[in-house]
């Protein structure tokens, strides 16, 4: 009898706004939050922040989450792949490089054709790894979704990406990710890899 080996769920994480957070219009962060400092090197470099805003416990429960099999982390951020170069000795994460779904542009909010530019990379990298029907989990302070029922541009064009089981965590930017946030992925995760997901 052969048994079935379920790969991680990809985890799409965004940092502007979503793994780092911004601080609010008074210059001041959320306490629960940790600065950081980074070390920018390049002449690229100059583009990112030198001072960063994050959740140490959200970093725990992120590398948590990977080293237990249950997501795969993947940058689907405007940070491409300075994101594992400055942010992950930053912050703590463990276990990168990760994958990146290359943006190819400091414009994380662009639509192109009506279709956000996140939401391109991250169809072009889940087809490239032969999942365009996988079950994923996205992370994003652009994902937003009123009360009213309006949608942001973005959060309805990434509708389409992905397979009918997907996680959608809108963060709020100057909060970014919280520890709750992390246990629905975690939720989320487990029913997939039980195969108990409804």
């Amino acid at each position: 009898m052969s048994r079935v080996v379920r790969r991680p769920v990809p985890l799409f994480m965004d940092v502007d706004g979503s793994l780092l957070a911004y601080t609010a219009d008074t210059g001041e962060a959320d306490p629960r939050l940790r600065t950081g400092r980074l070390d920018l090197d390049f002449p690229d470099d100059l583009s990112y922040p030198t001072r960063i805003w994050f959740d140490p416990e959200v970093v725990a429960g992120l590398n948590k989450l990977v080293n237990e099999g249950l997501v795969q982390l993947i940058w689907a951020s405007t940070w491409d792949h300075a994101a594992n170069r400055l942010l992950v000795p930053a912050v703590g994460l463990l276990e990168a490089p990760y994958d990146v779904a290359e943006i190819g542009t400091r414009c994380g909010d662009q639509m192109v054709a009506g279709i956000w530019v996140k939401a391109l990379a991250v169809g072009r990298w889940l087809r490239e790894n032969g999942l365009q029907n996988a079950p994923i989990v996205m992370v994003d302070d652009l994902l937003t979704s009123h009360a009213s029922g309006f949608m942001s541009p973005q959060r309805r064009s990434i509708e389409v990406v992905g397979g009918d089981q997907n996680l959608f965590i809108a963060t709020q930017s100057e909060q970014g990710l919280h520890v709750s946030q992390v246990a629905e992925i975690r939720s989320f995760t487990e029913r997939i890899a039980q195969g108990t997901f409804s």
